[in-house]
């Protein structure tokens, strides 16, 4: 009988966590024209100007979320050394939220303590809008609201609300700017006129990653992920290259990194080889079908 117990072997990688989605990178690598004018956009907050909104789009795994998570950082760090300015970030990530009601209820959460919270249903939309206004007023200064995958809000009412809130007198006390994630890319076609001119105010299209760039991400995660020579030039090449055929994405380009790494000390092998790539494709590939097959019906 096989024995299952656990030890650490301490092989192949160094600190794994580096190739996971919430890892962020003390550089970004690959993204410089879309650094560029997205550091622009936030620039009025260093200024103590009102914050412009921003609207992010572009295909899943282009690295919207990893750039806004590296600027606010360094906005939060510089934000610090300015004297009378008071800045708060609150991200919240509209997957599984289907309505504006909904991701409103979760942004005061976000911001009330655990024992304070208001349920997802029974408050008139105005009362949950009121709750929202006091909170942001109660915090002051200037406020950074990212919604994440906001594409999978069904109405715009939210989108509409938030940067109308001062002008139209809700708060008083803090300045707002919205920093709208989509994956969709036609999304911001499809919102109101009205909502368009507010919520896209300033617009960072994320291109798919070509494969050299893909080779840039790579390396810069595999120094910190992997041991020493464990890792050859030509595995990066071959995870980027699949990565840029797939469709240009970074996650699924680490995703193969990381699955082969697994792999490699699955087997007890001391460094992942081409072979391990094309092998953690195909499992990574059948997890695909599998996952798409789940998510349909039973006559589907």
């Amino acid at each position: 009988m096989a024995e299952y117990d656990f030890e650490a072997t301490g092989a192949i990688f160094e600190r794994r966590e580096a190739l996971l989605e919430d890892w962020t990178p003390s550089e970004l690598v690959g993204r410089d024209d879309e650094l560029q004018r997205y550091h622009a956009a936030l620039q009025p907050v260093i200024e103590s100007e009102p914050p412009s909104n921003v609207f992010l789009y572009g295909k899943s795994g282009v690295g919207k979320t990893a750039a806004t998570r590296f600027l606010l950082d360094r906005l939060e760090a510089s934000a610090d050394e300015v004297d009378e300015l008071t800045l708060t970030t609150v991200e919240l990530n509209c997957d599984r939220l289907n309505t504006s009601y909904q991701a409103a209820v979760a942004l005061v959460n976000e911001l009330r303590d655990s024992g304070d919270q208001i349920s997802n249903t029974g408050y008139p939309e105005a009362s949950v809008y009121e709750f929202l206004f006091d909170e942001l007023d109660e915090i002051g200064g200037t406020i950074l609201i990212v919604l994440d995958e906001v594409d999978h809000l069904k109405d715009d009412s939210l989108l509409y609300q938030l940067p109308r809130a001062r002008s139209n007198g809700d708060i008083t006390n803090a300045r707002l700017g919205i920093i709208g994630i989509s994956n969709d890319l036609s999304y911001r076609q499809e919102l109101s006129s009205k909502v368009r001119s507010s919520l896209c105010e300033k617009e960072v299209s994320f291109s798919a990653y070509e494969a050299p760039e893909l080779v840039d991400v790579l390396e810069q995660r595999e120094s910190v992920a992997f041991k020493d020579g464990v890792v050859s030039e030509s595995v990066l090449r071959l995870c980027a290259a699949y990565g840029a055929k797939d469709s240009g994405d970074a996650r699924q380009a680490l995703d193969l990194l990381l699955e082969s790494g697994d792999l490699a000390r699955e087997r007890g092998d001391d460094s992942i080889t081409d072979e391990h790539v094309r092998e953690a494709r195909k499992r990574l590939q059948t997890e695909q079908v599998v996952e798409g097959i789940r998510n349909y019906s039973y006559h589907g």
